[in-house]
């Protein structure tokens, strides 16, 4: 004998099913990422986002005070002047900013160590260290001569680029893109030249 379906137990299952149904779309989060590489793109905006903040102290870093070398009031000793440049990641790079910054010349007291007409025509630096500073031949048709301004002009820029790098231990001039036989007629060019201190007052 089948017992009868009370009328209000059919209502109350209705209504826990409907119940069921509705908790279940509630629980299902509305930002799952789809198969459309959603989630990946979400994950590309915060690297991006990272990577931007962490250029402000990387670009803070490549600044860098160095020391040019400059003739004395007496003409006989090189002086330091201080100057701030951006530093390049690349260790030639770097060297050829020093040059340029020094022949821009000093902004004291002190005299220029190369000619204003000086043009740098190239810039290496090999594996062992040794910078290769090619200038154009203005460089010894405007230089005023005499043996101690040629060495002057010689290590003005040989210290200002070893004591401003770690990678640059020693330098050669090249003229025209050749070993020239003198700057101004006095010092021997065919050789590579170490950092002088004694030259600095």
């Amino acid at each position: 004998m089948k017992l009868p379906i009370r009328p209000w137990l059919m209502a109350l299952a209705g209504v826990a099913a409907v119940l069921v149904l509705a908790l279940i779309l509630w629980a299902t989060p509305d930002d799952v990422p789809s198969n459309n590489n959603g989630g990946a793109d979400t994950i590309s905006k915060n690297a991006g986002a990272v990577a931007a903040d962490a250029k402000e102290p990387a670009e803070a870093a490549l600044k860098q005070a160095i020391h040019l070398y400059f003739i004395d009031a007496d003409g006989r000793h090189l002086v330091a002047e201080t100057r701030t440049v951006m530093r390049p990641a690349d260790a030639a790079a770097f060297g050829r900013q020093i040059v340029l910054t020094l022949l821009e010349g000093p902004r004291g007291q002190k005299g220029r160590s190369l000619p204003e007409e000086t043009d740098l025509r190239a810039f290496y630096l090999d594996g062992d260290g040794t910078a290769y500073v090619d200038f154009g031949d203005a460089v010894s048709r405007h230089h005023p001569g005499g043996v101690t301004l040629e060495r002057l002009s010689i290590y003005s820029l040989v210290n200002s680029l070893v004591l401003n790098s770690d990678r640059i231990k020693a330098v050669r001039i090249l003229i025209e893109g050749r070993a020239a036989d003198t700057l101004a007629g006095h010092i021997d060019l065919q050789r590579s030249f170490n950092a002088n201190m004694l030259i600095i007052k």
